[in-house]
């Protein structure tokens, strides 16, 4: 266990930071009070919004999105998308790196939350809504706001969750799903020409999330407390476990399908061994905490990040394990706030590789815990976004270099509306990329290592960081190394 402790000088101690305030906002820190003593993390705080007008930020942008309230929020190779809920319903569009003017906008007469998802390796957007009683898919890219094609379910389905939506890696599949009382479907379709693949039905549980893996040949699918996992090749079911509670949960899949993580009152891992999926960590707390919608499996399988809400204490908690040696590598304990409200995990995302990990809450209604957070691997907190009200969703880019959050302008337990969508960098500056094993010196140790991660094709090897490991990595790494640090 770890008490929160915030290095002083944080960019010196692990190579991260969030970036600090401009003239547009307010600027703020969040003091920290810890058993070693008192500490400062840097905080971003929204200025005044005006409806409909983006603000600039120091490293990022605001966008404020009333009447509506933002619910979720996505992020593709250079483009953020958002789902904006409740009045004016709608489907944004901004560039990452952008002014936070929407590149388009999607307007909607639903009446139900909207869902967006979107590859992080390809220029697809999927949009799930209700128009009117029929549940729809509208699937974009990041140019306009007209559908590259659409899908209405079957008139009888007109359950739909926000989370029921999901784009995978490569940009190839899109999943979407729909329910009424005695019924769940999932369709799978091909991305870009919107061909139906495969189509699941189950008839048990209240389809709440869908998860797909890098290609899209596997589904997580969360019933309730049954989770699925579903060939999207031929809509067949390969695994079925028994989770935790039940309700808004949010079981997700790593980018290869061989790790999964099932959340509830506890957090259970499976691993994929060719034929099943077997149990590798079982982590128990007591029945009063919940992991059912801030849990993360990293794309690379090594990181589970888990943030939980304990309902007795109204703490929060923190965790990371590193997957491989089914280790619990950290734990921290948020202490509870005064007139805390449902201080619960909304949202979560991992980096790649895991060693940025981002979490939404509700927040506690008094202002004391931002309701973005951003910690590395070993939970140092990098920063926090504070929103005008309640977190509702956040996304992380594949290398951990800019956030996504959204919410509502007002706590999520007050009636109101509005919210905002908001845009942060993260600068991450490893100390010494040929450092591969951390341990302060690049010898020969390190380059046996890379031609081990190498010839097993793990990305750890992908030392350019454009998804593929190739001739170009080897001669990239060689120069880094001759270079030294």
């Amino acid at each position: 266990m770890r008490s929160r402790v915030m290095p002083k000088v944080l960019a010196a101690a692990c190579g991260l930071a969030i970036s600090g305030a401009s003239a547009a906002e307010s600027t703020a820190v969040h003091d920290v009070v810890t058993p070693d003593g008192v500490f400062t993390v840097p905080m971003q705080t929204p200025a005044d919004p005006t409806p409909g007008v983006p603000t600039l930020r120091s490293g990022g942008w605001f966008y404020d999105t009333s009447p509506g309230i933002g619910n979720t929020v996505a992020m593709g190779p250079s483009h953020t998308y958002g789902a904006v809920s409740t009045n004016s319903h709608r489907l944004a569009a901004f560039e990452t790196d952008g002014n936070g003017m929407p590149v388009y906008e999607a307007f909607s007469e639903s009446n139900s939350p909207g869902g967006v998802a979107a590859s992080k390796g390809a220029d697809v957007v999927a949009y799930v809504d209700r128009s009117n009683s029929d549940v729809r898919l509208q699937v974009f890219n990041s140019t306009s706001n007209q559908p590259l094609w659409s899908y209405t379910f079957d008139p009888e389905l007109t359950g739909v969750n926000a989370n029921a939506v999901a784009v995978s890696r490569d940009g190839t599949v899109v999943a979407a799903g729909a329910r009424r009382v005695g019924l769940n479907r999932v369709v799978f379709f091909n991305a870009q020409t919107g061909a139906e693949i495969a189509t699941w039905e189950e008839p048990d549980g209240t389809l709440a999330a869908i998860d797909l893996n890098d290609d899209g040949t596997r589904a997580m699918v969360s019933l309730g407390n049954q989770p699925r996992v579903v060939d999207a090749t031929n809509g067949q079911l390969i695994w079925s476990g028994t989770g935790s509670g039940a309700g808004n949960v949010d079981y997700r899949i790593s980018g290869d399908g061989n790790i999964i993580a099932v959340g509830g009152f506890s957090l259970q891992v499976y691993e994929w061994d060719g034929f099943d999926y077997q149990q590798i960590i079982s982590f128990t707390t007591p029945p009063t905490e919940w992991f059912g919608f801030g849990t993360s499996v990293s794309r690379d399988g090594s990181t589970i990040g888990a943030m939980s809400r304990e309902s007795a204490t109204e703490t929060l908690n923190v965790r990371v394990w590193d997957v491989a040696t089914r280790t619990l590598l950290h734990h921290e304990i948020l202490d509870p706030a005064p007139g805390s409200r449902q201080t619960g995990p909304r949202g979560a995302d991992a980096s790649d590789d895991g060693s940025i990990l981002a979490f939404a809450t509700w927040g506690d209604g008094m202002g004391v815990y931002p309701e973005i957070q951003v910690y590395d691997r070993d939970l140092n907190l990098i920063g926090e976004i504070d929103m005008p009200g309640s977190g509702y969703d956040v996304a992380i880019t594949p290398d951990g270099s800019s956030v996504v959050g959204t919410g509502k302008a007002v706590h999520a337990n007050v009636f109101g509306n509005g919210g905002q969508i908001v845009v942060e960098t993260v600068s991450v500056t490893p100390t010494c990329p040929p450092d591969l094993n951390g341990d302060g010196v690049v010898d020969a140790d390190d380059f046996f290592l890379f031609l081990q991660l190498f010839a097993d094709g793990d990305m750890r090897a992908d030392f350019n960081n454009d998804g593929v490991i190739d001739a170009d990595d080897f001669f990239e790494f060689l120069n880094a190394f001759a270079a030294g640090c």
